[in-house]
This record gives structure tokens, sequence and C-alpha cells, in this order.
């Protein structure tokens, strides 16, 4: 069957270029996440329905992060919270249902608003920070955040390079990431606002991140990883 004609000057194009279908794919994998129209992202199925309020109280800071010499000419712009201890008192709702034989979960998180502090808590038990999932941004990590806050820990929630409301043109699933990472480490330490000991949490790519991160800093005193897969340097 012939190509439709839309593919073929598709590919005559990228050809012309002087780029190969395999540069191009490559160059299309690293580009930002949120770099992508709404309309060509997949449908969700597993939706995060959050409490209008949730995060009032908490404001939303950005550190520019200098270039990586990974990715030379593309600084970040990082976006974080800083989400001190309090008795937050969060609730998880989850459901699930199938549509269209398609398996569909929904988590609604709520919490207090405004949380009162902890009781007999005099400092901070030392911090979290944070680090979601590819595609994804630090929201989906506030559930984790107001947790550890009832326990007396502070947490530092980072959207990502390319993810969210962070800047960046590209990624580099983990070189990148971890320059960005150490920068905005050493800002905050500078502000003294990363009450010891640092645990670095992270899911997915964060968790792959995460233990990255903590082998090459020694500022850093545990990671936690939850399902993280293997990531190496990637750079076009």
């Amino acid at each position: 069957m012939a190509a439709p004609l839309p593919a073929l000057v598709a590919l005559c194009a990228v050809l012309l270029g002087g780029c190969s279908p395999g540069t191009f794919l490559a160059h299309r994998i690293l580009r930002a996440p949120n770099s992508y129209p709404d309309w060509i992202a997949p449908d969700a199925r597993v939706l995060l329905d959050l409490q209008t309020n949730i995060v009032h109280g908490l404001p939303r800071h950005r550190f520019h992060a200098p270039a990586s010499p990974v990715l030379p000419g593309d600084p970040a712009q990082l976006s974080y919270r800083i989400v001190p201890p309090a008795a937050y008192r969060p609730v998880v709702v989850s459901s699930n249902w199938t549509h269209h034989g398609r398996a569909m979960s929904e988590f609604r998180i709520a919490r207090q608003v405004p949380a009162p502090p902890l009781p007999g808590l005099q400092r901070p038990v030392g911090t979290v920070i944070l680090l979601h999932g590819y595609g994804l941004s630090h929201g989906s990590m506030l559930p984790w955040a107001f947790q550890f806050g009832d326990h007396g820990w502070q947490s530092v929630l980072v959207d990502l390079r390319g993810h969210g409301r962070s800047t960046g043109r590209r990624v580099s699933f983990g070189p990148a990431e971890i320059d960005d990472l150490n920068a905005l480490l050493a800002h905050l330490d500078r502000q003294r606002t990363l009450p010891r000991p640092i645990v670095v949490l992270g899911v997915s790519f964060g968790g792959s991140l995460a233990l990255r991160w903590v082998a090459g800093n020694a500022s850093l005193d545990s990671a936690i990883a939850i399902a993280p897969y293997q990531i190496g340097r990637a750079h076009v």
C-alpha cells in the first residue's frame, strides 16, 4: 500500500534537512514535555482531583539554574514550593471504574486549610526533596509532602526542567537534571532553609534521578526510589 502523501512530505522534509529518521526521533524524545500541545496528549487513565485551595499559604518560588554543560545554551528556570511541617491531615479518596473496557482511577486529595502547627515541634525533623515522574509536575507529589509534614518533615517540591512551570527546551534524562538540582540545593542552602538530614524521594523518572543524585552529592543523606528505571546520558 502506498504511503499517504502527508507522510511522504514529512519524511522528505526530514531527509532534506540533513536529519536522519533516528536523529529526528532522538530530538523529539529530548524535547521538553511541557512544550507539546495539549491536543496530542493521551487520554489520562489516572485522574488527580486536588482541593481548590490545597496550596494555600504555600507560595511558588522560582530559581534560575545556570546552563548545564550537557545542554549548553539551555538554562532552566525552576519552579518549586517549600512545604513546612504542620498538621495538614491529608485525606485521599480513590475511585476505580471501567470506561469502554479501560481501567480508570481517580484520586481526590484534600487537607486542612489553614494547617495548624504541630504541638511541641521546635524545628523540622529534616528535609525531603520530592521528585515527580516524567511528563508530570510537582503537584503530583503534594500528598507525599502533606504526609511528611504531618510527621514533622519539611518538603521541597520542584518541577524538573521542561516540566510543569519550569522552563528548559530540552531534557537529558539525567545529567542536566542533576546539574539543575545541585544548583537549586546550593541556592536553598545559602538561604538556610534546609534542616538536616536531607532525603530525596522520587517516583519513576524522579526515582531514577534520586538514586543518581544521592550517589554524586555528599550533602544528601539518603534516597528513596519508587519504581525507578535505568537512565543514562542522552544528548543529541
